[in-house]
Protein backbone atom coordinates (compact mmCIF):
# COMPACT_ATOMS: atom_id res chain seq x y z
CA UNK A 1 0.00 0.00 0.00
CA UNK A 2 1.36 3.25 -1.42
CA UNK A 3 1.69 6.06 1.74
CA UNK A 4 -1.21 8.54 -0.18
CA UNK A 5 -3.48 5.67 -0.11
CA UNK A 6 -2.50 4.55 3.60
CA UNK A 7 -3.05 8.18 4.93
CA UNK A 8 -6.12 8.75 2.72
CA UNK A 9 -7.29 5.54 4.69
CA UNK A 10 -6.32 6.66 8.09
CA UNK A 11 -8.13 10.06 7.70
CA UNK A 12 -11.39 8.72 6.07
CA UNK A 13 -11.26 6.01 9.06
CA UNK A 14 -11.23 9.22 11.84
CA UNK A 15 -13.43 11.62 9.72
CA UNK A 16 -16.15 8.57 9.89
CA UNK A 17 -16.01 7.40 12.90
CA UNK A 18 -17.04 10.56 14.97
CA UNK A 19 -20.82 10.08 13.49
CA UNK A 20 -21.07 6.31 13.70
CA UNK A 21 -22.12 3.98 16.79
CA UNK A 22 -19.14 1.98 18.61
CA UNK A 23 -19.73 -1.34 17.06
CA UNK A 24 -19.56 0.87 13.52
CA UNK A 25 -16.07 2.32 14.90
CA UNK A 26 -14.81 -0.98 15.96
CA UNK A 27 -15.84 -2.43 12.31
CA UNK A 28 -14.25 0.51 10.87
CA UNK A 29 -10.87 0.01 13.03
CA UNK A 30 -10.72 -3.27 12.27
CA UNK A 31 -10.88 -3.12 8.70
CA UNK A 32 -8.42 -0.90 8.46
CA UNK A 33 -6.36 -3.23 10.57
CA UNK A 34 -6.42 -6.09 8.31
CA UNK A 35 -5.95 -3.65 4.69
CA UNK A 36 -2.67 -2.34 6.84
CA UNK A 37 -1.38 -5.78 8.20
CA UNK A 38 -1.37 -7.20 4.52
CA UNK A 39 1.73 -4.46 3.64
CA UNK A 40 4.72 -5.08 4.03
CA UNK A 41 5.44 -1.69 5.99
CA UNK A 42 5.43 -2.75 9.95
CA UNK A 43 5.48 1.23 10.66
CA UNK A 44 2.01 1.22 9.90
CA UNK A 45 0.79 -1.14 11.41
CA UNK A 46 3.02 0.70 14.60
CA UNK A 47 1.05 3.75 13.22
CA UNK A 48 -2.55 2.32 13.51
CA UNK A 49 -1.93 1.58 17.07
CA UNK A 50 -0.58 4.93 17.63
CA UNK A 51 -3.66 6.67 16.01
CA UNK A 52 -6.50 4.38 18.03
CA UNK A 53 -4.54 5.90 20.73
CA UNK A 54 -4.52 9.36 19.90
CA UNK A 55 -8.45 8.58 18.52
CA UNK A 56 -8.90 8.25 22.30
CA UNK A 57 -7.33 11.50 23.66
CA UNK A 58 -8.85 13.78 21.16
CA UNK A 59 -12.53 12.28 22.27
CA UNK A 60 -13.21 11.50 18.74
CA UNK A 61 -13.00 15.48 17.44
CA UNK A 62 -11.70 16.46 14.33
CA UNK A 63 -9.91 18.89 13.45
CA UNK A 64 -8.75 19.55 9.87
CA UNK A 65 -7.96 22.48 10.08
CA UNK A 66 -4.61 21.55 12.61
CA UNK A 67 -0.91 21.91 11.38
CA UNK A 68 -0.30 19.63 14.82
CA UNK A 69 -3.01 16.90 13.96
CA UNK A 70 -2.44 16.41 10.61
CA UNK A 71 1.39 16.12 11.48
CA UNK A 72 -0.01 13.74 13.89
CA UNK A 73 -2.20 11.66 11.23
CA UNK A 74 0.46 11.99 8.30
CA UNK A 75 3.44 12.43 9.92
CA UNK A 76 6.60 14.90 9.43
CA UNK A 77 7.82 13.77 6.45
CA UNK A 78 4.47 14.30 3.52
CA UNK A 79 4.61 17.26 2.04
CA UNK A 80 1.60 19.84 2.80
CA UNK A 81 0.33 19.31 -1.06
CA UNK A 82 -0.33 15.81 -0.32
CA UNK A 83 -2.23 15.94 2.62
CA UNK A 84 -4.56 18.96 1.57
CA UNK A 85 -5.47 16.57 -2.22
CA UNK A 86 -5.89 13.70 0.59
CA UNK A 87 -8.75 15.94 2.97
CA UNK A 88 -10.15 17.36 -0.76
CA UNK A 89 -10.46 13.90 -1.76
CA UNK A 90 -12.13 12.40 1.16
CA UNK A 91 -14.80 15.70 1.58
CA UNK A 92 -15.52 14.96 -1.88
CA UNK A 93 -16.21 11.23 -0.93
CA UNK A 94 -18.46 12.02 2.17
CA UNK A 95 -20.29 14.99 -0.48
CA UNK A 96 -20.93 12.08 -2.61
CA UNK A 97 -22.53 9.78 0.51
CA UNK A 98 -24.26 12.39 2.02
CA UNK A 99 -25.82 13.36 -1.41
CA UNK A 100 -27.15 9.33 -1.96
CA UNK A 101 -28.75 9.40 1.36
CA UNK A 102 -30.61 12.25 0.71
CA UNK A 103 -31.79 10.61 -2.60
CA UNK A 104 -32.81 7.64 -0.93
CA UNK A 105 -34.97 9.85 1.85
CA UNK A 106 -36.19 11.75 -1.35
CA UNK A 107 -37.77 8.50 -2.82
CA UNK A 108 -38.60 7.26 0.25
CA UNK A 109 -41.32 10.20 0.75
CA UNK A 110 -42.69 9.41 -3.30
CA UNK A 111 -43.38 6.50 -1.97
CA UNK A 112 -45.02 7.21 1.24
CA UNK A 113 -46.93 10.37 -0.40
CA UNK A 114 -47.98 8.09 -3.51
CA UNK A 115 -49.42 5.41 -1.28
CA UNK A 116 -50.84 8.40 1.08
CA UNK A 117 -52.65 9.27 -2.02
CA UNK A 118 -53.94 5.78 -3.06
CA UNK A 119 -54.86 4.86 0.24
CA UNK A 120 -57.21 8.59 0.08
CA UNK A 121 -59.22 7.47 -2.50
CA UNK A 122 -63.01 7.17 -1.79
CA UNK A 123 -62.47 8.01 1.82
CA UNK A 124 -62.92 11.52 3.25
CA UNK A 125 -60.34 11.65 5.59
CA UNK A 126 -56.78 10.15 6.32
CA UNK A 127 -56.50 8.78 9.84
CA UNK A 128 -56.98 5.27 11.72
CA UNK A 129 -59.11 4.76 9.27
CA UNK A 130 -58.92 1.34 8.55
CA UNK A 131 -59.75 -1.80 11.08
CA UNK A 132 -58.70 -4.95 10.61
CA UNK A 133 -59.93 -8.12 12.58
CA UNK A 134 -57.89 -10.75 13.23
CA UNK A 135 -59.78 -14.26 13.48
CA UNK A 136 -57.35 -16.73 15.49
CA UNK A 137 -58.16 -20.20 16.79
CA UNK A 138 -57.54 -18.31 20.19
CA UNK A 139 -60.30 -14.88 19.65
CA UNK A 140 -60.40 -12.32 17.81
CA UNK A 141 -58.17 -9.43 17.80
CA UNK A 142 -59.13 -5.82 16.09
CA UNK A 143 -56.57 -3.58 15.42
CA UNK A 144 -57.15 0.26 13.74
CA UNK A 145 -54.51 1.04 11.34
CA UNK A 146 -53.03 4.55 10.75
CA UNK A 147 -52.62 5.28 7.31
CA UNK A 148 -51.52 8.99 8.24
CA UNK A 149 -48.43 7.99 9.96
CA UNK A 150 -47.84 4.78 7.93
CA UNK A 151 -49.39 4.67 4.63
CA UNK A 152 -46.94 2.62 3.00
CA UNK A 153 -47.24 -0.37 5.38
CA UNK A 154 -50.77 -0.01 6.06
CA UNK A 155 -51.10 -0.18 2.05
CA UNK A 156 -49.17 -3.53 2.11
CA UNK A 157 -51.06 -4.61 5.28
CA UNK A 158 -53.96 -4.31 3.53
CA UNK A 159 -53.37 -5.46 0.32
CA UNK A 160 -51.81 -8.81 1.83
CA UNK A 161 -54.51 -8.94 3.82
CA UNK A 162 -57.17 -8.75 1.01
CA UNK A 163 -55.60 -11.57 -0.87
CA UNK A 164 -56.52 -13.87 1.58
CA UNK A 165 -52.66 -14.63 2.56
CA UNK A 166 -52.95 -14.67 6.04
CA UNK A 167 -55.42 -17.51 6.07
CA UNK A 168 -53.34 -20.19 7.56
CA UNK A 169 -50.53 -18.79 8.82
CA UNK A 170 -49.37 -19.39 12.55
CA UNK A 171 -48.33 -17.15 15.41
CA UNK A 172 -44.84 -18.67 15.44
CA UNK A 173 -43.04 -16.59 17.91
CA UNK A 174 -44.47 -16.03 21.49
CA UNK A 175 -42.30 -14.03 24.21
CA UNK A 176 -44.47 -12.95 26.93
CA UNK A 177 -43.64 -9.69 28.17
CA UNK A 178 -42.60 -9.01 24.66
CA UNK A 179 -44.21 -9.72 21.53
CA UNK A 180 -46.23 -12.32 19.87
CA UNK A 181 -44.76 -12.74 15.71
CA UNK A 182 -47.05 -14.13 12.90
CA UNK A 183 -48.50 -13.70 9.24
CA UNK A 184 -45.07 -15.26 7.94
CA UNK A 185 -45.02 -19.60 8.78
CA UNK A 186 -47.78 -22.10 8.33
CA UNK A 187 -48.88 -24.33 10.77
CA UNK A 188 -45.92 -27.36 9.85
CA UNK A 189 -43.35 -24.66 10.43
CA UNK A 190 -42.66 -23.63 6.37
CA UNK A 191 -42.06 -20.56 4.98
CA UNK A 192 -45.03 -18.76 3.30
CA UNK A 193 -43.99 -16.15 1.25
CA UNK A 194 -46.20 -13.38 0.33
CA UNK A 195 -44.66 -12.81 -3.11
CA UNK A 196 -44.54 -9.37 -2.19
CA UNK A 197 -42.09 -7.22 -2.55
CA UNK A 198 -40.11 -5.27 0.81
CA UNK A 199 -40.97 -2.29 1.75
CA UNK A 200 -39.91 1.24 3.33
CA UNK A 201 -39.06 1.00 6.84
CA UNK A 202 -41.30 3.94 8.42
CA UNK A 203 -40.07 3.67 11.90
CA UNK A 204 -39.07 7.24 11.35
CA UNK A 205 -42.86 8.16 11.82
CA UNK A 206 -43.14 9.20 15.31
CA UNK A 207 -45.19 5.80 16.30
CA UNK A 208 -43.74 3.66 19.51
CA UNK A 209 -42.92 0.49 19.97
CA UNK A 210 -45.75 0.61 23.20
CA UNK A 211 -47.88 -2.20 24.61
CA UNK A 212 -50.69 -3.44 22.23
CA UNK A 213 -49.36 -1.25 18.98
CA UNK A 214 -48.79 -3.40 15.84
CA UNK A 215 -45.35 -3.38 13.87
CA UNK A 216 -43.67 -5.20 10.74
CA UNK A 217 -40.88 -7.62 11.85
CA UNK A 218 -37.95 -7.75 9.31
CA UNK A 219 -34.59 -9.11 8.84
CA UNK A 220 -31.28 -7.22 10.29
CA UNK A 221 -32.14 -5.29 6.78
CA UNK A 222 -34.11 -1.96 8.41
CA UNK A 223 -36.21 -2.30 4.62
CA UNK A 224 -36.86 -5.75 4.43
CA UNK A 225 -40.23 -6.08 6.02
CA UNK A 226 -43.11 -8.10 3.74
CA UNK A 227 -45.59 -9.69 5.62
CA UNK A 228 -44.66 -10.97 9.04
CA UNK A 229 -45.69 -8.59 11.94
CA UNK A 230 -45.99 -8.56 15.74
CA UNK A 231 -48.06 -7.30 18.48
CA UNK A 232 -45.98 -5.58 21.30
CA UNK A 233 -47.04 -7.52 24.73
CA UNK A 234 -45.23 -4.12 26.66
CA UNK A 235 -43.68 -1.03 26.25
CA UNK A 236 -40.30 -1.89 24.06
CA UNK A 237 -38.87 1.58 23.51
CA UNK A 238 -35.86 -0.33 22.30
CA UNK A 239 -37.25 -1.25 19.11
CA UNK A 240 -38.29 2.70 18.62
CA UNK A 241 -36.38 4.83 15.81
CA UNK A 242 -33.33 6.49 16.68
CA UNK A 243 -31.20 7.07 13.87
CA UNK A 244 -31.44 6.62 9.76
CA UNK A 245 -28.80 3.76 10.07
CA UNK A 246 -29.25 0.21 10.35
CA UNK A 247 -28.56 0.38 13.80
CA UNK A 248 -31.31 3.14 14.45
CA UNK A 249 -33.74 2.57 12.76
CA UNK A 250 -36.16 0.64 14.01
CA UNK A 251 -39.35 -1.48 13.21
CA UNK A 252 -42.55 0.37 12.16
CA UNK A 253 -45.30 0.47 14.24
CA UNK A 254 -48.71 0.99 12.08
CA UNK A 255 -51.27 0.29 14.07
CA UNK A 256 -53.00 -0.69 17.41
CA UNK A 257 -54.94 -3.41 19.47
CA UNK A 258 -58.61 -1.90 19.88
CA UNK A 259 -60.38 -4.87 21.03
CA UNK A 260 -58.68 -8.25 21.89
CA UNK A 261 -55.56 -7.41 24.18
CA UNK A 262 -56.78 -9.73 26.75
CA UNK A 263 -56.25 -12.28 23.28
CA UNK A 264 -52.64 -11.35 23.06
CA UNK A 265 -52.13 -12.61 26.87
CA UNK A 266 -53.32 -15.39 26.15
CA UNK A 267 -51.25 -15.91 23.62
CA UNK A 268 -48.17 -14.39 25.23
CA UNK A 269 -48.73 -17.12 28.09
CA UNK A 270 -48.81 -20.35 26.38
CA UNK A 271 -45.80 -22.95 26.24
CA UNK A 272 -43.22 -22.32 23.88
CA UNK A 273 -40.51 -24.19 22.58
CA UNK A 274 -37.97 -25.41 20.00
CA UNK A 275 -39.51 -26.48 16.26
CA UNK A 276 -37.71 -26.85 13.00
CA UNK A 277 -34.83 -24.33 13.98
CA UNK A 278 -37.28 -22.06 15.42
CA UNK A 279 -37.24 -20.86 19.43
CA UNK A 280 -39.77 -19.54 20.95
CA UNK A 281 -42.07 -21.58 19.11
CA UNK A 282 -46.07 -22.41 21.32
CA UNK A 283 -46.20 -25.99 21.54
CA UNK A 284 -49.95 -25.94 20.34
CA UNK A 285 -50.21 -24.35 16.71
CA UNK A 286 -51.89 -20.99 17.16
CA UNK A 287 -53.59 -20.14 13.90
CA UNK A 288 -54.49 -16.77 12.43
CA UNK A 289 -57.81 -18.74 10.80
CA UNK A 290 -59.15 -15.14 8.75
CA UNK A 291 -58.09 -11.81 8.41
CA UNK A 292 -60.61 -8.76 7.34
CA UNK A 293 -60.24 -5.24 6.72
CA UNK A 294 -63.57 -2.52 7.18
CA UNK A 295 -63.51 1.13 6.83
Amino acid sequence: MNLKKFSALILSFFIFSCSQSQNEKDDIAQLACNIIGESSNMDSVLRIKELNAAREKIGESVFLGSDEYIIEIYGDGLCEELVLNDIGAIENHYANIEANRLAVLEEAEKARMLALEELKKNKKEIGMTDTVLIRTSMGNITIALDAEKAPITVKNFIDIANSGFFEGTIFHRVINGFMVQGGGLNADMSDKSSGTAPIQNEANNGLTNDRGTVAMARTMDPHSATSQFFINHADNGFLNHTAENSQGWGYAVFGKVTEGLDIVDQIADVTTGSSAGHQDVPLEVITIELVTVSE
